[in-house]
């Protein structure tokens, strides 16, 4: 009989079920519970004739019923599809209260002759609990989804297992904060892709993601090795968001690497790709507000300042207050360079306000470490507390380079008392606060005024 083996198992229970029958009552010494139960879960591949037989005369089938029961599923299936689509759509359109009552909905119908798609309800219910920031729910309906698929051998169908991970990976990123974990879960989802050219687009999501958990993990050459990857999946795809953002991130680990100004470069490439095709405020705006970081980082703070204008303009059509958080933080930074102090505090103070609004712990770390930089040059006693905070995110964080970064600011706040109390550098001796940060921040005494002539290039 030719037909998939899943569907038939499909069939197979739901005639059962509608005869009363148990497992236990349609085994025999021919058919043990356990074959039977693994021909309905579809993951026997070659079942005798000699028991197909037996099984459905037991039930009371012939292949024209079969072939009856097979054309009603399918127009079933395609039915409970149509339905699952418009609850996926209604959560990418942010119709939240109407997603969940139509996945409600889907689960009052009798979906366990239908793995598939009961499986698939429990991933649009993760990926709504996703949207929704409810990472406990969306975490346990997706590893339902997993479990599921793996009892029921639909987990080659559609990706739905690599769905599952991939989003385990954003809720582990943005919901724990926990970047490792985040990278397992996309190196699962891609062990679990099947690639056709139906779901190319996917594969460069993943990548592009892992890409973008690896940069917060400062694993920047990893970052950049599936940045690429992932943009030539876009290209194949024609995703052009996508490679918009992927042009984005490659110019972040570019500034990292101090490449300031192939980044520059990368970020208006991305810039023109957006203006020409994909004309988005809230794209643009992340764009705007990147270049202003390379620019000023490459000490171009005049052209900074004007892309900071640009992305707050924007920034105030898209209503985005984790954008705008981000927005206030980098006016301080350029404030900061630029020595205007008071201004650099007010944009810090008002970031300060969004802190909430931040979605990562990464990028709080910087308003941190910007507040504790501004902290030093007022001789401010508020560094001690900012930089604490500072040291207690990074250590929970594993982002130990971050760490060493309030270690090194504080250890410069001490310094000058190092230089006060000194007579003779072999006679010193270092007040506890002071020897404990050199000491956490890897500085050796003999270096520690150094550290305050050539900065970063002098930690280990």
């Amino acid at each position: 009989m030719e037909m998939d083996r899943i569907e038939f198992g499909a069939l197979i229970r739901k005639r059962r079920k509608e005869l009363g029958l148990t497992l236990n009552d349609l085994a025999n010494s021919q058919v043990s519970v356990p074959t039977l139960s693994n021909i309905e879960r579809g993951v026997v591949y070659n079942v005798s004739e000699e028991k197909l037989t037996y099984i459905m005369e037991r039930l009371g089938l012939t292949k024209e019923d079969i072939e009856e029961m097979a054309r009603k599923t399918k127009q079933e299936e395609q039915r409970l599809a149509a339905r699952i689509s418009v609850a996926r759509h209604l959560i990418q359109l942010k119709l939240y209260d109407e997603a969940r009552r139509a996945l409600s909905q889907l689960e009052k119908d009798e979906l366990d002759d239908f793995p598939y798609y009961n499986i698939s309800v429990q991933l649009q219910k993760g990926i709504l609990y996703r949207k929704r920031q409810q990472w406990g729910r969306a975490k346990r309906a997706l590893q339902s989804v997993i479990r599921m698929a793996q009892e029921s051998n639909v987990k080659h169908k559609q990706n739905l297992v690599a769905e599952a991970n991939y989003f385990l990976s954003i809720c582990a990123f943005y919901g724990d904060q926990d970047y490792k974990k985040a990278i397992e879960y996309a190196d699962q989802a891609l062990d679990a892709f099947q690639e056709d050219k139906e779901n190319l687009y996917f594969k460069g999501q993943i990548l592009h993601d892992k890409a973008t958990y690896c940069y917060h993990l400062e694993r920047y050459g990893t970052a950049y090795k599936y940045v690429l990857e992932a943009q030539k999946v876009s290209a194949q795809t024609y995703d052009i968001r996508l490679l918009i953002l992927e042009y984005n991130l490659e110019g972040l680990i570019l500034s990292e690497q101090q490449m300031y100004d192939n980044a520059i470069q990368t970020l208006e490439k991305a810039i023109a790709l957006s203006r020409k095709y994909y004309p988005v405020p809230d794209t643009a705006s992340l764009l705007y507000l990147n270049l202003a970081e390379m620019y000023c980082r490459s000490k171009a703070f005049d052209e900074a300042i004007r892309c900071l204008d640009i992305a707050h303009k924007l920034c105030q059509m898209t209503k985005d207050q984790n954008i705008l958080a981000i927005i206030y933080y980098l006016y301080g930074v350029v404030y900061y360079e630029t020595q205007e102090l008071d201004k650099a505090k007010t944009y810090a103070t008002k970031a300060t306000k969004l802190a909430e609004k931040f979605e990562l712990t990464s990028e709080y770390l910087q308003l941190l470490e910007l507040k504790a930089k501004i902290a030093l040059e007022c001789r401010s006693e508020d560094i001690k507390e900012v930089s604490q905070e500072g040291i207690q995110l990074a250590d929970k964080t594993n982002l130990f380079d971050k760490k060493k970064e309030f270690h090194y600011i504080l250890a410069k706040y001490y310094v000058p008392m190092l230089r006060d109390q000194t007579v003779a550098p072999q006679k010193t001796q270092l007040n506890s606060p002071c020897k404990n940060l050199i000491r956490e921040g890897n500085i050796q005494r003999r270096d520690a005024p150094l550290f305050c002539r050539i900065g970063h290039t002098a930690l280990v």
